[in-house]
């Protein structure tokens, strides 16, 4: 089983770092690729992705100057080559490195799921084991 994460962008030199390295970090066995779309970012969001892309080969960039989030979407859609998708916005981060396994392990276990969603916890930025709000996501 394949991966590909798309993550769409715009002026967000803030987070984008902990966003792509997140990704980076998943222990995974498995092919996957990390797509993000920049919308037409100002300040040094697309610089830092390049320096980035040095040291991950896995990391796609497209340039889509005056896109919305959904166009990207769509966009990086039309580009992925995995058959399974997962979307994580550019001032997100996954918690851990085994996002990837636990995924893909209930797509295995299950061939009639379509989608998965999961808990999601904000934190804060200066201390992200501090979390201030708690989305439990229920198995139905």
């Amino acid at each position: 089983m394949s991966l590909s994460i798309i993550t769409t962008v715009l002026d967000n030199e803030k987070f984008i770092y902990d966003c792509v390295n997140s990704v980076k970090r998943q222990k995974f066995k498995d092919k996957y690729e990390h797509i993000i779309v920049d919308g037409g970012s100002k300040d040094n969001t697309l610089k830092i992705l390049k320096k980035l892309k040095k040291k991950n080969r896995k990391l796609k960039i497209f340039v889509k100057k005056n896109s919305g989030i959904y166009d990207g979407i769509n966009y990086a859609i039309k580009k992925s080559k995995y058959n399974y998708i997962g979307l994580l916005h550019s001032d997100d981060f996954y918690k851990n490195d085994k996002v990837f396994k636990t995924i893909l392990k209930q797509f295995k276990s299950n061939n009639k799921l379509l989608s998965i969603h999961s808990n999601v916890e904000f934190v804060k930025r200066n201390n992200k084991k501090k979390i201030v709000r708690f989305f439990k996501s229920e198995q139905l």
